[in-house]
């Protein structure tokens, strides 16, 4: 996982909170079960070295949760081994039609 995420790092979550990649990694094995499906993606390159991923996810934790669905971007950086997530963010969104 590490050799495509950037080393500056950061998510923003749906409450404006930044999270660095050393504590993202960390709370991924203590995190309970969760699903999740990711669709519609819009791709744009802004440069030769940085492009944006925008794509819609719906998140689901134990049975009953009923999900969230959001917005979510990440910049991508092209480094000498290849491209690497840079930053990411996630907006609270409406609710969509799940792709089957």
């Amino acid at each position: 996982m590490r050799k495509r995420i950037a080393p500056g790092y950061k998510e923003i979550g749906a409450s404006w909170a930044y999270f660095r990649l050393d504590s993202i990694l960390e709370s991924l094995p203590t995190e309970q079960s969760w699903n999740a499906m990711i669709q519609d993606f819009n791709f744009t390159q802004h440069s030769e070295e940085i492009c944006q991923l925008v794509f819609r996810a719906f998140f689901k934790g134990n049975d009953t949760d009923g999900g969230t669905f959001s917005l979510r971007s990440s910049l991508w950086q092209k480094f000498d081994e290849g491209w690497k997530i840079n930053n990411s963010s996630r907006n609270e969104g409406e609710p969509f039609e799940l792709s089957p």
